[in-house]
């Protein structure tokens, strides 16, 4: 049947049945070897509540984007109600309660605590803090990476940690007063240049010495002649 639809250029529907044991994957629910569904182009899986009057239609194959049909059926006619995309349906699936969380870190800038904190902090009730952190991982990229938040986990006196940062990547060194770098050894004022960085520094092009910021001092006496310069 490829083969033939492949020749004149035509497309071939083959309607087949599922089998009644569930899967993760609903196209695994398609009955027989898994070549059914490596020799065709697109592969349709329709699933429908009994009695229901919607059926929702799951499609996936080589030339296309996975996505699902919403149908509602009336007097035997099914009618295309809603199309999404599977990254649309994953948002879908995204608890509300991240979406909150997110829009809490992303109000007050770098953040660290348990995930119960947090929960306490976003006023969040009714999740356990295994559970959102779970889910916070499982949707980062949905939810917080497209605020430009970043994480970080770790543990401390057996409680572990969750800390949020920006986009600058630094994990919090914002945080670091720079009225305390002279502790670490960097002297409070310059050292005094070289005599000899002075006067290689010295009368640059813009009438100022480089090392002190002060004009340049003019060279005394006769300007040499460049060519006796250059016979020497």
């Amino acid at each position: 049947m490829k083969k033939l639809a492949d020749k004149y250029g035509i497309c071939i529907l083959l309607i087949h049945h599922l089998r009644k044991q569930t899967a993760s994957d609903p196209f695994d629910q398609i009955s027989g070897s898994t070549g059914l569904m490596g020799v065709a182009d697109t592969s349709w899986v329709m699933q429908r509540k009994r009695m229901s009057q919607t059926a929702d239609i799951l499609l996936t194959g080589r030339d296309m984007d996975d996505r699902t049909l919403h149908l509602r059926e009336e007097s035997c006619v099914w009618t295309l109600e809603d199309e999404e995309t599977a990254e649309e349906r994953e948002i879908k699936a995204v608890p509300d309660y991240l979406w909150k969380a997110a829009e809490y870190i992303e109000s007050v800038g770098n953040w660290q605590g348990t995930a119960s904190e947090l929960l306490a902090e976003v006023h969040i009730e009714g999740v356990q803090p295994n559970q959102f952190t779970y889910n916070m991982a499982k949707y980062f990229d949905k939810v917080f990476e497209p605020k430009g938040i970043h994480y970080k986990t770790h543990r401390k006196n057996k409680v572990r940690l969750l800390s949020f940062y920006g986009d600058d990547g630094d994990g919090g060194d914002d945080d670091i007063d720079i009225t305390q770098l002279s502790g670490w050894g960097i002297p409070e004022r310059p050292s005094p240049s070289s005599p000899s960085s002075l006067g290689a520094l010295e009368g640059s092009k813009h009438g100022r010495s480089v090392a002190t910021g002060q004009p340049a001092e003019k060279p005394t006496g006769p300007a040499p002649n460049p060519c006796e310069a250059a016979s020497a």
